[in-house]
């Protein structure tokens, strides 16, 4: 089966979120907008992982969420991948809270790390969109919403998903949660 680990946003960054897809889906007719229910930033990609291995992968998802406390995450920014003209992905990233986040991804990649290591540093983002052909009027809009900020939310969880592709697009499952650490103080 086909895994990552994700984290969702909440209901109102969502919210503002998708008026800005509204906005940007009018100026370009070849990009495939992701699904509402399917907004996610990805935080490790596993790829396909056997299923006699899945009691494995969630144990060591259990262990870097055990890591952590909740904390907050300003979702912000509007940018894509690729050039102005032939741009690939529109995105969204996240900017208070952004070096915890960093720090959730590289404690998930080191016990994560024998299922699939990844070669390259983790971008936070959560993308809005696949692209094709030209962009360039596309681009020109995302420039102009490149601060546009997006709400901030508590990040108190991670999700593990299950991937399906087909012909009409992915299909996302949620496998398990996995909330963090909550600490009380008593007086």
């Amino acid at each position: 089966m086909r895994l990552f680990v994700a984290l969702e946003p909440s209901e109102d960054v969502r919210s503002a979120i998708l008026e800005v897809v509204e906005e940007l889906s009018a100026i370009h007719k070849n990009a495939r907008w992701v699904k509402p229910e399917n907004l996610h930033f990805t935080l490790k990609f596993l790829d396909e992982v056997e299923s006699s291995k899945l009691y494995d992968v969630m144990a060591a998802i259990e262990k870097s969420a055990r890591a952590f406390q909740p904390f907050r995450l300003n979702v912000h920014g509007l940018g894509y991948f690729g050039r102005k003209r032939s741009a690939n992905v529109v995105w969204v990233g996240c900017h208070e809270g952004r070096d915890d986040l960093l720090d959730l991804v590289r404690e998930l990649e080191a016990n994560l790390s024998k299922f699939r290591k990844e070669e390259r540093e983790h971008s936070p983002h959560l993308t809005l969109c696949r692209c094709s052909g030209n962009t360039e009027r596309l681009i020109d809009e995302v420039e102009k919403m490149k601060q546009r900020d997006f709400g901030a939310m508590e990040v108190r969880s991670v999700v593990l998903k299950k991937s399906d592709l087909t012909p009409r697009g992915a299909v996302y499952e949620n496998i398990k949660v996995f909330p963090f650490v909550v600490y009380f103080v008593s007086l």
